[in-house]
């Protein structure tokens, strides 16, 4: 009240780019040099606040970082990592455990193509003791199995489209 208004001056609200990922060899690379909060499959990977990572597990990387200015979470691109080498189990980064188990047990992997899944549990005389069908699948996998078979050694089979992957279970009351 009373005060003459100064003139007016223009203000525009920026909010800084996301950080982009670049793989780099065998490490993927943040253009943010530090604070990053790197994440797999949208699960945050607790540890790893570095510029670069190692990935260990297939599946969807990205980072987010805070700025500094205005406080945002900004999400960088997201680099969908698969290992080149190794059998084809570690190709899709497939868990099994714990294993030894009382029935109960969780498998996990990441699918970076499309195709129909089963996920079948055989026994040492080729008999199915569980079978699960979901369709057509892409992504990242993750379920708790439950069975009641018998203490023993099982087969897990897994078929996606036209691939085939096998993990022991073995099952111990």
């Amino acid at each position: 009240y009373g005060c003459p208004a100064p003139g007016r001056t223009t203000v525009t609200a920026t909010t800084e780019a996301g950080p982009t990922i670049t793989q780099q060899g065998s490490l993927l690379v943040s253009s943010v040099a530090a604070n990053n909060q790197w994440y797999l499959n949208d699960s945050l990977l607790t540890d790893s606040t570095t510029q670069q990572i190692q990935p260990f597990l297939p599946g969807s990387y990205y980072t987010k970082i805070v700025d500094q200015n205005t406080g945002c979470v900004l999400t960088s691109n997201a680099i969908v990592w698969t290992p080149s080498s190794g059998n084809a189990n570690q190709r899709i980064g497939l868990r099994v455990g714990p294993n030894p188990n009382t029935g109960a047990f969780n498998v996990s992997f990441y699918m970076t193509d499309g195709g129909d899944l089963s996920i079948g549990l055989y026994d040492m005389l080729g008999q199915q003791v569980l079978r699960q069908d979901y369709g057509a699948f892409t992504g990242a996998f993750g379920q708790t199995f439950s069975t009641t078979a018998a203490s023993g050694v099982y087969t897990l089979k897994i078929v996606h489209g036209s691939n085939t992957y096998y993990s022991r279970v073995i099952i111990k009351h």
